[in-house]
Order: structure tokens, then sequence, then C-alpha cells
């Protein structure tokens, strides 16, 4: 009786069942576009460069804020005769930044009507919310509705630079001014 294989109620049916329908399996890609607003993602298959998945749902594990074009990416498939029965599981291969700060220093003239100043900052994606103060004036955030009189003011943010204003009461010469400034995705 040892030498009798164990009795499968079954008799491999599950097995043979499982042979006849595609298997689930996963590729890796490459991030070409972010829709964050519908949840999708355009990813290049790597090893075929000319074939690129439209609208491809990206998993809840997903921030699509720190995501940028060109991250790595698992794509789980389901069913490889479907390249749409897929989603895009998690992205690999860089940290993810999901917010910076620093200090960013400029010599500028400021005008009492306000002076426009770009401050880059170094997360790569849109911010959610961002935030400067320069170390002569008053500082307000970018979701503060005031009438300003002296201050420094959040006026937009891209994946590039904080858009600020700083506003005075009295038109300077040119001046150094310092800034710290604080941009996050969460």
């Amino acid at each position: 009786m040892a030498n009798q294989p164990p009795l499968d109620p079954y008799l491999n049916l599950h097995s043979k069942a499982n042979d006849r329908t595609s298997r689930a399996t996963f590729k890796r890609g490459i991030i070409n576009a972010i829709n964050a607003q519908l949840g999708t993602m355009d990813v290049q298959i790597v090893g075929s460069h000319s074939t690129i998945l439209k609208g491809i749902p990206f998993s809840s594990a997903v921030n699509s804020s720190a995501v940028r074009v060109g991250d790595k990416c698992r794509i789980d498939m389901f069913d490889e005769t479907n390249p749409y029965d897929c989603v895009v599981a998690y992205i690999y291969g860089r940290k993810l930044t999901t917010s910076a700060y620093g200090i960013y220093n400029i010599s500028t003239a400021i005008s009492s009507g306000g002076t426009a100043i770009s401050i880059p900052h170094t997360l790569g994606v849109m911010p959610t919310f961002a935030f400067a103060s320069c170390r002569f004036v008053s500082s307000i955030s970018a979701f503060s509705p005031a009438v300003f009189t002296e201050g420094t003011q959040v006026t937009k943010f891209d994946a590039n630079f904080i858009y600020v204003t700083v506003y005075v009461g009295i038109s300077t010469g040119v001046q150094p001014l310092t800034f710290f400034w604080f941009a996050t995705c969460a």
C-alpha cells in the first residue's frame, strides 16, 4: 500500500480543465502616458517596442500622482488572448517621491503690485499641495483666500515649478530673497 499513489477523487479533472484555459501571467512594461482622472495608463510591453496597451487600469496600490512617464511597471494579465483584461499592478525601479522641500535663493526687485517668481521643485510630478514662504515677508498658503497687501502667495504649481507672487507695500530695489518651499503628492 505504501507504493500506491494517493487517491484523486476528481480523477485529475481540475488540471485538465486548467490546461484548456489560458493561464494568468504577467508582463513587464514601461509607462507611456498617465490619465489619473480615468485611473488608466498607456503601457509599452518590454521586448516589443511596437506593442502599446492603451487605457490599462491601475491597481489601488499605485499612487498615480507619484508615477512618471518612463517608469517600469508590472502588468498582471488575466487572459493573454484579451490584452485589455489586465491591470498595472505596481511600479518599480526607482524611489517614488511623494513630497519634497528645499530652499530657493534669488535676487530680484519687488514691485508693490506683486512680483511673480518661479521656484523649481524636485518632485517631477504634479503636486496636490504646495507652499512657499519668503524670509522677509509673511506667508500665505495656496488655499487661503485673502486680499494681499504684503506677503507671499502660491498662485499655481505644475510638475516642475511652484509659482509664487510676492507682494510688498512699497517697491524695493534688487535684494536677495530666500524662499522655503514644500510640495507633496499625498
